[in-house]
C-alpha cells in the first residue's frame, strides 16, 4: 500500500554520500527526516537497467515537499549499490524534477545505521553560530527557551541501543548518579562550609591598606548589584566587613545573557607577594593522556562563591 501524501524535509547543509551503480556513480544527501528514499528520474536514466528493478504503478502516487508543493512518483526501484565500500541493495521512489540526485531517508537510517553513522561522523562538523550551529549545555537550552523570541533547532543524540552502551558510559552515568548534589545548574541556598585550612594574602611589608571607589553603574546594574549581594549575604556565602581594604566592583556579561559579578583586586595584586611554583610542562601533560580513552571537563556553576 503506498500512502500518496510523503513529506520530506530539507533544513539546513545536508551531509552526502557517494553511491556507485556499475560504472556510473551519483552523492545521495542524508535527510533524516523524510520519509522515504528519492532519487530523481534523471538520475535513473544514466544507470545501467542490470543494476536496479522497477515496479510501476496504474495510479501514481504524489509526494509532498515541505514547502507544499507535489511531485509525481513516476515508478520504485531496487537499487543494487555500493555505499562506503559496501554493497547493499534497497528501495527509492523515482520522482520526476527532483533536486538532487538522491535523498536518502528514514527507511535507508533504520535499515543501514552503521553506514548512516559512518558517514555523519564525516561529513558533520559542529560549528559556531557565525557559521550555522552551536553547541549548548541543557541549562543553557532551558534558559533560552525561556524566551518567547528564540528560534531553535533541537537534536536528541543518543545511542540506538541503551543496552550496548560502552562500559566507560555506564560508569560516567553511574558517578554522576552518585554525586549528583554536586553537578547542579545552580547553587543551593546554604552557607559554604567551614573548611579546616583557610585562606591567607602576604602582602609586601610596609604596604598601605588599598581601598579604591566604586565604579559607576546604571540603574539597571545597581539593582542586578543589590539582588546578588542579598543572595551571597542570604545564603552566607559573603558577609559584611569594616575592612581598611575596599576594591570595586562590576558586570561581566555571560554568553547567556546574565551579568557575572566581579571584583577588581589588581590593587591588591600589586601588594601581594606572589606565590612562586612550578607550571607544569603541556607536553609532558600530553604524555600523561596517551593511553587515556575517557575525558571529562568541569564547568563551575559559579566561578567566586
Amino acid at each position: 500500500m503506498i500512502e500518496e501524501d510523503r513529506d520530506y524535509a530539507i533544513i539546513g547543509p545536508l551531509p552526502s554520500v557517494q553511491v556507485q551503480v556499475g560504472n556510473e556513480e551519483f552523492s545521495a544527501f542524508f535527510n533524516t527526516g523524510a520519509s522515504s528514499n528519492y532519487i530523481s528520474s534523471r538520475c535513473v536514466a544514466n544507470l545501467d537497467p542490470a543494476y536496479y528493478t522497477e515496479h510501476h504503478w496504474e495510479n501514481k502516487p504524489q509526494v509532498k515537499a515541505s514547502n507544499g508543493t507535489r511531485m509525481k512518483v513516476k515508478s520504485q526501484i531496487v537499487l543494487d549499490c555500493i555505499v562506503t565500500s559496501r554493497r547493499i541493495k534497497f528501495a527509492l521512489w523515482v520522482i520526476e524534477n527532483l533536486a538532487h540526485d538522491c535523498f536518502l531517508g528514514i527507511p535507508f537510517k533504520e535499515e543501514f545505521k552503521d553506514v548512516v553513522l559512518l558517514e555523519l561522523s564525516r561529513n558533520v562538523k559542529l560549528t559556531t553560530m557565525k557559521d550555522y550551529y552551536q553547541i549548548c549545555s541543557a541549562a543553557e537550552a532551558r534558559r533560552d527557551l525561556q524566551n518567547p523570541n528564540t528560534e531553535v533547532q533541537l537534536f536528541w543524540i543518543s545511542s540506538a541501543d541503551p543496552k550496548g552502551l560502552p562500559q566507560s558510559n555506564i560508569e560516567t552515568q553511574n558517578i554522576l548518579k552518585e554525586f549528583k548534589e554536586v553537578v547542579v545548574d545552580t547553587l543551593p541556598n546554604k552557607p559554604t562550609q567551614q573548611r579546616e585550612t583557610k585562606h591567607k594574602v602576604d602582602l609586601i611589608p610596609g604596604s598601605a591598606p588599598v581601598a579604591r571607589r566604586p565604579y559607576r553603574m546604571g540603574p539597571a546594574e545597581k539593582e542586578e548589584l543589590e539582588r546578588q549581594l542579598h543572595d551571597l549575604l542570604e545564603a552566607g556565602r559573603v558577609e559584611e566587613s569594616t575592612s581598611p581594604f575596599a576594591a570595586p566592583v562590576l558586570f561581566v556579561k555571560k554568553k547567556d545573557g546574565t551579568r557575572r559579578l566581579c571584583c577588581n583586586f589588581r590593587g591588591l595584586n600589586d601588594i601581594t607577594i606572589k606565590s612562586k611554583f612550578p607550571i607544569p610542562r603541556i607536553d609532558e601533560c600530553f604524555d600523561m593522556l596517551s593511553d587515556a580513552s575517557v575525558f571529562s571537563q568541569l564547568d563551575l556553576v559559579s566561578g567566586y562563591h
